[in-house]
């Protein structure tokens, strides 16, 4: 019932066939659901012609696929064997057996001489508005019969043409929808940008590195942040956060968030402190959101690195001699912390210590958290990484290359002061 044109290389015609396949890949019909407009279409077309079976046929590489089928409910596709579809594809009129066990070019098709016990192929092809024939529109029957009234071939090309332009109106909604998700990928974007600092502080002592990659799986912006900003010479605030769910109204909470830590950091610098002040604004701006956040304090002078957590991932830690550890200590997430939270602690770092926050979208990239998080110290183990410029860029893209289900937000800070 199908076939395809065979050609050693630079024949014309294997160039057409390698383009009719790419417009078969382009309508994006292949292996979709079951349609009610595509199967009203092979029911009405039965009823018409009085037949047993009526198909939507798509030609793949080395398959048939059946889009729609009416009386033959157990098959949904058939191997691509030299057969009627193939003959049926390859022209641009009508192709008509009407007694298959006597025309030569049926005698020997599986379907003709086996159970199947086909006698009459009725197929029109359906041919895109640029030329390619996709697949074919064809009645069958158990039985010969003739076809010879220009009215019931005309007929038959009319239902294809339904066909076809049922492709087309779905190849537009395809282009209309990746179009716009285009547009709205461009726009989360910008905005997301615009919701994350546009520099980071520069300090001596001090090389800070930062990259955010949004989720893979869809065009979204998201809750994730991070943020470095310095509150005289010497000292800098180091933030990292994550709203619960995605869209636009958790990246709504997560500048406010960010935002009102920059405003409450010039009266209240300790970690433990704005956290407290934070789940008090968002108990009051958005009671019920839940953030995890995780702030530090940092003394480029000394390397004093003081820092409280609010239910985040802890970050890790690189010191100079390659040891990895992370800055474990508890915490309820913003929304829901309690009075007797624990306090802030409190490290020294010395010359060539790499910091590391970031949000879970780095180590849950396979969904698997323990495997993610010896990914992550695998690569900061690395002896390159004790030089990297741009630690937070090096782990995105070998440890998310292809991204992530979630967002992810790097904050790196490598510190080059006092030696230990």
């Amino acid at each position: 019932m199908h076939g395809a044109p065979t050609s050693t290389g630079g024949d014309p015609i294997l160039d057409v066939e390698k383009e009719r396949l790419a417009a078969v890949r382009r309508y994006a019909v292949l292996d979709t659901p079951p349609d009610g407009a595509f199967d009203r279409v092979t029911a009405l077309a039965a009823q018409f012609f009085n037949v047993s079976i009526a198909l939507v046929t798509i030609v793949d590489e080395d398959r048939i696929w059946f889009k729609s089928r009416y009386g033959l409910d157990d098959v949904s596709e058939i191997p691509r064997d030299p057969g009627l579809c193939a003959s049926a594809i390859c022209r641009d009129e009508p192709y008509i057996v009407e007694r298959a066990l006597e025309d030569p070019r049926t005698l020997a098709n599986p379907l003709v001489a086996g159970e199947f016990g086909l006698r009459f192929y009725a197929a029109v092809p359906l041919k895109t508005v640029d030329g390619f024939n996709l697949g074919t529109l064809c009645i069958i029957d158990r039985a010969p019969r003739e076809m010879r009234r220009r009215e019931e071939i005309e007929a038959l090309e009319t239902f294809a043409k339904i066909v076809t332009d049922q492709l087309e109106i779905r190849l537009a909604a395809i282009r209309t929808v990746a179009a716009e998700r285009a547009v709205y990928r461009h726009v989360a974007d910008t905005l997301q940008r615009a919701l994350l600092p546009e520099s980071m502080p520069a300090i001596a002592n001090v090389e800070i590195d930062a990259v955010y990659q949004a989720a893979a799986t869809e065009a979204a912006v998201g809750g994730d942040w991070y943020d470095a900003f310095a509150l005289n010479g010497r000292e800098i605030v180091l933030s990292i956060g994550d709203v619960e769910g995605h869209g636009l109204e958790s990246a709504v909470v997560m500048g406010k968030v960010r935002h009102a830590l920059r405003s409450l950091a010039y009266k209240e610098s300790s970690p433990f402190g704005l956290l407290r002040d934070l789940d008090a604004f968002l108990r009051r701006e958005n009671p019920h959101v839940m953030v995890t956040a995780f702030i530090a304090l940092l003394d480029a002078a000394t390397g004093t690195l003081s820092y409280a957590n609010a239910g985040h991932p802890p970050p890790f830690l690189r010191r100079a001699n390659g040891e990895i550890g992370t800055l474990e200590i508890g915490g309820l997430p913003l929304g829901m912390r309690e009075a007797n939270e624990p306090a802030q602690r409190r490290i020294i770092l010395t010359s060539g210590d790499l910091l590391v926050l970031y949000t879970d979208g780095l180590t849950e990239s396979s969904r698997d958290l323990t495997a993610g998080e010896q990914r992550v110290r695998d690569r900061l183990g690395a002896a390159d990484m004790a030089a990297d410029a741009t630690p937070a860029q090096s782990l995105a893209s070998s440890i998310i290359p292809n991204g992530s289900h979630d967002d992810a937000a790097i904050l790196a800070v490598r510190f080059t002061g006092r030696s230990a």
